[in-house]
């Protein structure tokens, strides 16, 4: 009963307990469904935080019913990410050193208001009113001092891919900070879905802790063992965010047709060769590319774009996998040259601008990843690749503008995987209803 009601609820895009109690008490549709039963708004809120277990358990069982009735087509797949806001501010994420300066910080204002309090109580000059304003602002800070102590003695600093500490959320420490395309940021998580192409069934759905493209490999893994199929030469269509040498490996290791694109991938499109036209000024590219460069392998030597030769640096070193020769510009060449703000971000000191050439066919075989880019740029890789966004991309509209999911209004990441996959659970059933016919007993 309490799922029948959940689902309902959550397909209208309504996942707050107490509206789901009240829809119970006062809609037609919900009285039916709960047998004019009022199941109270705790009783419906630790079924979602704590039934997780089950309710992928149950995710599984629709995707192999819409198999079961042909939704799925099994030849095409498109996986992507989403973000959505978790019931956390991203005033409440910092490092250990953030927290410990704001844990400071209020520790001053109380003792500056209290050193206050102690020489107005002197001169005699008390105002009534602005000293219980200021006494509820200690009380305040204090509480906020408080609230920070116990994390600051049990916090430990998340380490992130350049080495340095990563933001943490105190209210919900499984929730990152998002950037948004708009520059902005929000505290949130990444869901992740992948798409069959035939009707947009979700066949796989989970929420990435960190990045999405850690995630790529387990969602494969995961729909292989709903549908209990093997994606070998079966088509998986992913954008640059899930572009790695580890997930383009794994693809070419177990003989996936997949086409993963990566950043530079617009570029070497000759349909976008004039793609920077319509920007702003400050949004084009400023600065020469490597391949202004001219480099003579013969006698191994290097001019940049003005005309003036550049130095051998490295004859060898070796950049993911790669092997590559480093050249430096003269120093006086580059401080001198008028060209300066279009080769580099900022004025040289110590040395000029530096340029790696990739080395011979012969020290760099083709990798996958190399592979991978000659594969996507081909008319047949481009025009697969172009059914990405019409298949996955519609399901996170629906999802999100139709259904109504604006956020996740549980915390940390097992309960909010739970109540992703409810909503993935009720787009599948939407296709149930359209598209699956049943044969008559």
């Amino acid at each position: 009963m309490l799922l029948k009601i959940i689902l309902a609820a959550y397909s209208r895009g309504i996942t707050g307990s107490r509206k789901i109690e009240n829809l119970c008490k006062f809609n037609t549709i919900f009285m039916s469904l709960s047998g004019f039963l009022t199941p109270d708004h705790s009783t419906l809120a630790a079924f979602v935080s704590k039934q997780h277990k089950q309710i992928e358990d149950l995710f599984i069982q629709i995707v192999i019913e819409c198999d079961y009735l042909g939704l799925i087509g099994g030849n095409c797949f498109s996986i992507d990410g989403t973000k959505l806001s978790s019931n956390a501010s991203k005033d409440n994420s910092g490092t250990i050193s953030d927290f410990e300066k704001r844990y400071k910080k209020i520790k001053n204002g109380v003792n500056f208001l209290l050193r206050q309090h102690r020489e107005e109580d002197k001169a005699g000059g008390v105002k009534p009113d602005r000293r219980e304003r200021e006494k509820k602002k200690i009380k305040k800070l204090r509480k906020l001092a408080k609230d920070l102590e116990a994390p600051l003695s049990e916090m430990t600093d998340k380490i992130g891919r350049t080495g340095k500490p990563k933001k943490t959320n105190l209210t919900d420490p499984d929730s990152s900070t998002l950037m948004s395309g708009g520059g902005g940021a929000a505290q949130g998580y990444m869901a992740v879905a992948v798409v069959d192409d035939k009707h947009q069934v979700i066949s796989g759905a989970g929420i990435a802790h960190e990045t999405e493209h850690k995630c790529f490999i387990p969602m494969l893994e995961q729909v292989e063992e709903n549908l209990g199929i093997s994606l070998e030469g079966r088509k998986v269509l992913a954008d640059a965010g899930f572009n790695t040498i580890e997930n383009v490996d794994y693809c070419f290791e177990y003989e996936i047709d997949a086409y993963l694109a990566d950043g530079g991938m617009r570029t070497r499109n000759p349909l976008y060769k004039d793609r920077d036209r319509k920007k702003p000024e400050s949004r084009r590219r400023k600065f020469f590319k490597v391949s202004e460069f001219s480099y003579d392998e013969e006698s191994n030597s290097c001019q940049c774009p003005v005309g003036n030769s550049m130095r051998l640096a490295m004859d060898d070193y070796i950049l993911n996998g790669e092997h590559y020769r480093k050249f430096v510009g003269l120093l006086n060449d580059c401080r001198s040259c008028s060209f300066q703000k279009q080769c580099m971000k900022s004025a040289p000191r110590l040395q000029g601008r530096q340029v790696s050439i990739k080395k011979d066919a012969k020290s760099n075989p083709p990798r996958p990843f190399d592979l991978m880019k000659e594969k996507i740029d081909s008319p047949e890789g481009r025009d697969i690749y172009g059914g990405r966004m019409g298949a996955v991309e519609p399901v996170f509209g629906n999802i999100k503008h139709n259904i109504g999911l604006k956020w996740l209004s549980l915390r940390g990441l097992e309960t909010v995987t739970g109540q992703w996959l409810l909503f993935s659970m009720a787009h599948n059933m939407v296709k149930i209803q359209k598209y699956g016919e049943y044969e008559p007993q």
